[in-house]
């Protein structure tokens, strides 16, 4: 049993508030009400694809862990998030950027075509027959 099922209800409806129907952090799936974390006032942040100096339109939402996940890939790819002296430069980090984000997006689509296979494929399997000798063992 609950412990504070009134505040339970009011903490998931302020969440709903935030986020809309479903929320969906774009790199893990995250969609739990109950296990995406407040961070300054929100439960998933906005990631700027391109990076926020040299696109500060272009965002999808992450989880705080896949946000700080993303961010690091970034680094190492040499994307700087500070403001560049020329259009040449803002340019060469923003498409470095967006290469950083459509892997990340290729590599959740595959995880999530590789679980949607195992699905199709338990469901495809028959239960075992009550008359099956190894049942029966």
């Amino acid at each position: 049993m609950e412990r504070d099922p009134i505040g339970n209800d009011a903490r998931r409806a302020a969440r709903e508030r935030v986020l809309g129907e479903r929320p969906v952090c774009v790199r893990c799936g995250i969609a739990e009400f109950d296990v995406l974390l407040p961070v300054k006032r929100r439960l998933l942040q906005e990631h700027h694809l391109g990076g926020r100096a040299h696109d500060a339109q272009l965002t999808w939402p992450l989880c705080a862990n896949c946000h700080l996940w993303i961010t690091e890939r970034l680094a190492e790819a040499g994307v700087s998030m500070r403001e560049q002296p020329d259009e040449l430069a803002r340019t060469v980090h923003w498409f470095r950027g967006i290469s950083v984000a459509l892997r990340m997006l290729a590599e959740a689509c595959t995880r999530r075509a590789d679980a949607l296979t195992e699905a199709q494929h338990q469901q495809a399997s028959p239960p075992p027959s009550r008359d099956d000798p190894k049942e029966a063992a």
